[in-house]
């Protein structure tokens, strides 16, 4: 029963001594994570980017080509065009639109597990911190002054003496 009563006291200890102390750590790896995830994904479209116009300058001699990205992004109207009626656009595309941006835009980060809930809500409350680090400390002195101690031999006296 003894060693039960260590073993409790001392696990409980060393694990509130542990959050007081790795919340702060803690919080900070899960900043930088997210920080160098959001740095992959603007590195993965500026190689989307480049790798775009790479292909546009590959292809510079072909007027059809420069002429498609500049209709397309830059909303150019070619001279032969000009003097024609453009075809209006199926009511279905302004539609079709709202959709693709709402999933390019749509790229949420899934919500924080419960260790990095934990290490944001502790991050900052250092009362609470040094609290934990006291009464662990006090749990794990505890149990080692009571539940660990052996007992001593009791001396025994000689009857002959």
């Amino acid at each position: 029963m003894r060693l039960l009563c260590f073993i409790f006291f001392s696990t409980v200890g060393m694990t509130a001594i542990g959050v007081a102390l790795l919340s702060t750590p803690v919080s900070i790896y899960y900043a930088d994570k997210n920080l160098i995830e959001t740095s992959k994904d603007k590195l993965a479209e500026l190689q989307r980017i480049y790798d775009q116009q790479e292909k546009l300058l590959d292809n510079v001699d072909d007027p059809y080509i420069i002429e498609r990205a500049a209709i397309g992004s830059l909303k150019y109207i070619p001279l032969e065009a000009v003097g024609r009626e453009l075809e209006p656009l199926p009511d279905v595309w302004p539609d079709l639109e709202k959709a693709l941006a709402s999933i390019e835009t749509d790229k949420s980060k899934p919500s924080p597990g419960p260790i990095e809930r934990w290490a944001r809500k502790f991050e900052n409350q250092t009362l609470a911190k040094s609290l934990l680090l006291i009464l662990g400390s006090g749990l794990v002195v505890l149990s080692l002054a009571f539940f660990y101690r052996q007992d001593l031999p009791v001396p025994h006296e000689n009857a002959t003496g």
